[in-house]
């Protein structure tokens, strides 16, 4: 049986300074500007769940945050087509992995 795990990681994960589980003002700013502030309160409840296992699926979201699963979806594809989110699977012969990826490239390049 193929069993998948979840985790999240944000994009500075290869660095060697401590993981940041948050974001600054400033890059809260640049959410909202490139996707809207509903979609900012999403990408923080995905921060709140770093280093964790968790079932990232739009149906187990929207049941933690009182959402429906379409508006979930709809904000999660708003936040990969800014570039804040993305999901990764890695696979091997006895499981699969799925690493989200939270944060922006150009946060990292500061």
């Amino acid at each position: 049986m193929e069993h998948t795990y979840y985790s999240v990681e944000t994009l500075d994960r290869n660095r060697r300074e401590p993981r940041r589980n948050y974001m600054t003002l400033q890059q809260r700013l640049e959410v909202i500007a490139d996707t809207n502030e509903i979609a900012l309160f999403l990408l923080e409840f995905y921060y709140s769940k770093t280093g964790s296992r968790y079932d990232y699926t739009d149906k187990q979201v929207a049941k933690a945050i009182s959402w429906t699963e379409k508006k979930v979806a709809e904000n999660r594809r708003k936040l990969e087509k800014a570039g804040y989110f993305k999901k990764e699977i890695t696979k091997n012969s006895k499981s699969s992995t799925l690493n989200i990826l939270l944060g922006h490239q150009r946060w990292n390049s500061k």
